[in-house]
């Protein structure tokens, strides 16, 4: 925490204590007051603790110990939960991408990541972190670029020299990195490619070559680097549902990494201890338990909309006088029900929910006719993929197709992952996750209004869902592409043997059986 320390050496009493803090109320800068009562309560029960300093100390401050608007900078006593998580990460043969939608954490978690796998393991560990975004790697500069980042980031740990080149190659970065992990046995390095989505979608574009052509260069090339150093090095792509995706291709890398890591609502019990264990360190209880809960339903159990609530709470709550014995008031359902009705609380809710929910028009789509059939029909029941489709396509027959009903259940599965909406598990059928998540998104007017006056717009994204590889010139000389797509082969790989249903005309010439396993395609 930014405070400042300061030794009184007279005690201060309650008096004084209540008058510092009300002279601490919406200072910019706070001060953890240190009497001489403070110095004998932590000789005697905690000697060299400075948390047990900050627990006796912060109640008097104005301290806010939630960061809601700095992204992936989350202090470490107030990021809770998600240890699967960050070991999955850290292992050798753990997960190699992480997805969610925005503001779920992800950039912390990579960061906790970071800190932990070389505080933990000494200077035989590095951790590096790559916001490829802020690079505009994938944007502006071209893939490879991200070994020129990789570069400055491994000079300034001093892992390598800077009397190589800050232009090296890509092999050169690459074989100074199999060298220094070449010294010591137990070496390992770690590189947590942050916002990888637009990254990967550069690299999924075709690039010819005297060979013929390529895709993927970047991340091959990663890989080849992972395989030769038995994943001493290892690299962690994170992003949003692109990366969720590039996790189901057959030709790269994700096709041995593993299930990816979603990044979704906290779990319960972690969602419990971000409500209560920051207010409790300045000071702030509940008047009774199930506030908590309450807390949690309307920020859906996402951390950063925990935490945009529970900021503005310890806003209004340290404004208020100290009780007579010298503490804060208790946190009741009214202190409660006057932050959620709050205009600017609702405001950053809804629009931290919209994120997510405008990653694509067509979960847009889908989640609005979902919550407007909710509000109509007082959230009775879940709407299949089929009814979602039929409704769908009567508002964007572009983007919804009517056979594509199972391209509709991969996007509300999806969804669900991303904390919109919940899978109801009797009849397989999708609903809103929680009604506070419609009323922070508008009134049924309108959300019927935004569905009926928005243009909907399908941006190029790779999806292995309708990605197809390009095959030989035909007779003619024409290009011709793969009747399977990408999500199609890699379901064949999985399967083991397979039967393909086709017909000339729909392109069984070109269908071939994929032979990294005993597979059989039947024409």
């Amino acid at each position: 925490m930014g405070a400042n320390i300061i030794l009184y050496l007279q005690p201060l009493g309650a008096e004084g204590r209540r008058r510092l803090a009300d002279r601490s109320r919406n200072r910019p800068q706070q001060a953890l007051v240190v009497d001489p009562a403070v110095i004998g309560w932590i000789a005697a029960k905690e000697p060299r603790s400075f948390r047990a300093v900050q627990r006796v100390t912060l109640p008097w401050t104005g301290w806010n110990p939630y960061t809601p608007y700095e992204a992936g900078l989350v202090p470490p006593e107030v990021f809770k939960g998600r240890d699967e998580e960050k070991s999955a990460l850290m292992r050798r043969d753990g997960s190699l991408f992480l997805y969610g939608g925005r503001q779920l954490g992800k950039s912390s978690l990579l960061r906790q990541v970071a800190d932990i796998f070389k505080r933990d393991n000494g200077s035989d560990h590095v951790a590096v972190y790559i916001d490829l975004l802020k690079a505009d790697i994938g944007h502006a500069e071209r893939p490879e670029r991200i070994w020129t980042a990789l570069l400055t980031e491994l000079k300034r740990q001093n892992v390598i020299g800077d009397k190589v080149s800050d232009h090296a190659a890509p092999e050169v970065v690459a074989e100074h990195i199999r060298q220094w992990l070449g010294v010591v046995p137990t070496r390992r390095m770690l590189v947590l490619a942050d916002e990888a989505d637009a990254f990967l979608n550069a690299d999924s574009r075709t690039v010819y070559t005297d060979g013929g052509q390529s895709n993927f260069r970047t991340v091959k090339r990663l890989q080849r680097l992972m395989d030769d150093t038995d994943r001493g090095f290892k690299v962690v792509f994170a992003g949003l549902h692109q990366v969720q995706r590039f996790n189901h291709l057959t030709n790269v890398v994700t096709a041995h990494g593993g299930p990816g890591i979603l990044v979704g609502p906290l779990k319960p019990n972690a969602a419990v201890e971000l409500v209560s264990e920051p207010l409790a360190a300045v000071g702030l209880v509940f008047a009774t338990p199930d506030l908590v809960w309450r807390i949690l339903a309307i920020t859906n159990y996402q951390a950063n909309l925990v935490q945009i609530f529970c900021s503005e709470l310890v806003k209004a709550m340290v404004g208020r006088a100290l009780t007579a014995d010298g503490h804060r008031p208790k946190v009741t359902a009214q202190d409660v029900q006057t932050v959620a009705a709050s205009s600017e609380v609702r405001q950053r809710i809804a629009e931290r929910l919209r994120f997510t929910l405008n990653l694509e028009d067509r979960y847009r789509v889908l989640t609005l006719l979902i919550a407007l059939s909710s509000l109509r029909e007082g959230y009775a029941r879940g709407y299949s993929p089929q009814e979602l489709l039929e409704k769908a396509h009567e508002v964007w027959p572009e983007g919804f197709p009517l056979h594509s009903v199972n391209q509709v259940r991969i996007d509300l599965e999806e969804m669900e992952g991303l904390g919109l909406l919940i899978q109801l598990s009797g009849d397989r059928t999708f609903a809103m996750r929680s009604p506070n998540v419609v009323n922070m998104l508008g009134t049924h007017e309108e959300l019927d209004a935004e569905l009926r006056a928005t243009e909907f717009s399908l941006p190029y994204d790779y999806n292995p869902r309708s990605a197809r590889r390009s095959l030989r010139n035909d007779r003619h000389g024409i290009q011709r592409m793969s009747p399977l797509t990408e999500g199609q082969l890699r379901e064949m790989l999985e399967a083991g043997t397979a039967v393909v249903a086709s017909s000339p005309g729909l392109g069984s010439g070109s269908c071939r059986g994929p032979s990294r396993r005993s597979s059989t395609a039947t024409r």
